[in-house]
């Protein structure tokens, strides 16, 4: 129950979750970070790009049959140290390694080579629109964390950008923003008169997330009273962060939307 307990909160992914739960609670879940990804891609002289997720994968399955099921936290800790301390990205101290008669990277002179580096990739351009509701009270509406499956309830949604964070509505775009958005919005906030909504531009926000370079368009959607969304949740719009997990990019939206309302 604590493990599917920590794995479902906001931002507590595989690797953080099996952090946690080995070190704090004992539990058998092998940590794979960038760290430990090295040291094992040494000790295989595993080529290739270790993100790929087939070749992460199988990384992780190396990690799970190391672990020490006895002491799973303290493996794990040392796992980390070892890649952080010793099996650094240049310069591995081979020669202090405590495994290193075991390392077939090492045996075929390839170690420091170890992961390949991964081939950058061509950046995207990406354009995204977001509504910003702002009733008389300073109060504004966040989506909860996209589902890792079925439906978005917004079918243009980009939830890589997002990730398990909450979020203001927010659509991709390649015509007119407040056109598209207002579409979206139409089928988030059923029964509501969104016609009669007022969107107000805020400019233009800059954002990079990896290989994408993206521009979000957020408009201030005044209204006297929040619509119901289902599962949305009222945040302070001065303070976005405050009760909820929410990414930079969300930030920068409520700060351009502040910026765009505030008396010159």
């Amino acid at each position: 129950m604590i493990e599917g307990d920590a794995l479902a909160l906001p931002g507590i992914g595989n690797y953080t979750g099996a952090a946690i739960l080995s070190i704090a609670f004992g539990k058998r879940l092998a940590v794979l970070d960038g760290n430990v990804a090295r040291v094992l891609a040494r000790l295989g002289a595993i080529r290739g790009d270790v993100r790929e997720l087939q070749r992460w994968q199988a990384l992780q399955d190396s990690a799970d049959s190391y672990l020490d099921p006895l002491l799973p936290g303290d493996w794990n800790q040392a796992m980390m140290e070892l890649g952080a301390t010793l099996c650094t990205p240049k310069s591995p101290q081979c020669l202090l390694c405590p495994v290193a008669k075991f390392c077939e990277g090492r045996k075929l002179g390839i170690a420091e080579s170890l992961p390949e580096k991964r081939k950058k990739r061509a950046n995207v351009e990406v354009t995204l629109a977001a509504g910003v509701f702002a009733d008389e009270n300073g109060w504004t509406l966040l989506l909860p964390p996209p589902e890792e499956e079925g439906p978005l309830v917004l079918a243009d949604y980009v939830p890589t950008l997002v990730s398990r964070l909450w979020h203001f509505p927010t659509v991709s775009v390649t015509g007119d923003p407040s056109a598209k958005l207002r579409a979206s919005l139409r089928k988030l906030v059923r029964g509501s008169r969104n016609g009669n909504l007022h969107f107000v531009p805020a400019g233009k926000v800059r954002h990079t997330v990896t290989y994408r370079d993206i521009t979000i368009v957020p408009f201030r959607i005044s209204v006297k009273k929040l619509p119901r969304i289902k599962d949305a949740r009222r945040v302070p719009l001065r303070d976005v962060s405050s009760v909820l997990p929410v990414s930079n990019l969300t930030r920068k939206v409520a700060r351009a939307v502040l910026a765009a309302s505030a008396p010159r």
